[in-house]
């Protein structure tokens, strides 16, 4: 089998580690998913861990059974987990390599401005290290998914096609924070065809 090297542009490698940078103190993460292993689609996901975000990430079977199926359907190979290491450093613990997924793209953090973002190939339990290269967004064109099939669902007040998975990610864990305090507040949107919607819950 020929070296494997995986490929990611600036911009998908900048989206992941402001992910994680906003979470801070808590882990954050999700799945990677490409073609010839360059990484060419993100999908991220809310730590399900109830107690201890910041020393665990938890994800569940349903998350991995819909990434593997949002990938499937975009004619992309499904790569693994990403996710972060507050304060930690970019390496697998045995925790991750229990989880049985084939890579892992870790982001350490020792701080806003140090972020250290490592791919590993786990063989026989062993997490060995991969290249990761950062490559130009040139000849890349990226689109957002979900907000692109939105859009044309949406009038001029509905929500804008600019927005990203991130961003409605955080308008989510806003919300959850507001419920905790109970001073929850719901931003009236457009009407939506919930049919043809990708969108998802955990109850």
């Amino acid at each position: 089998m020929s070296e494997i090297i995986f490929r990611i542009t600036q911009r998908h490698y900048e989206i992941i580690t402001q992910q994680a940078v906003k979470n801070l103190p808590e882990e954050c993460g999700g799945f990677l998913g490409g073609r010839d292993y360059q990484i060419m689609a993100i999908q991220p996901i809310f730590n399900q861990h109830l107690y201890n975000k910041t020393h665990t990430f938890a994800f569940t079977s349903e998350d991995t059974e819909r990434a593997l199926k949002f990938f499937k359907k975009h004619d992309m190979d499904y790569y693994g987990l990403y996710h972060s290491h507050p304060s930690g450093v970019a390496v697998p613990s045995d925790k991750d390599i229990s989880t049985g997924h084939k890579f892992h793209f870790i982001i350490g953090l020792t701080g806003e401005n140090d972020i250290d973002m490592r791919a590993w190939h786990v063989v026989n339990r062993q997490a060995i290290p991969v290249p990761l290269q950062i490559i130009s967004n040139k000849n890349f064109s990226a689109i957002d998914i979900h907000n692109e099939s939105a859009s044309s669902r949406m009038s001029s007040g509905g929500t804008s096609k600019n927005r990203t998975m991130i961003d409605e990610a955080s308008d989510l864990s806003k919300k959850i924070q507001e419920m905790k305090s109970e001073n929850l507040k719901y931003e009236r949107e457009s009407p939506r065809d919930w049919y043809n919607s990708d969108f998802s819950t955990l109850a």
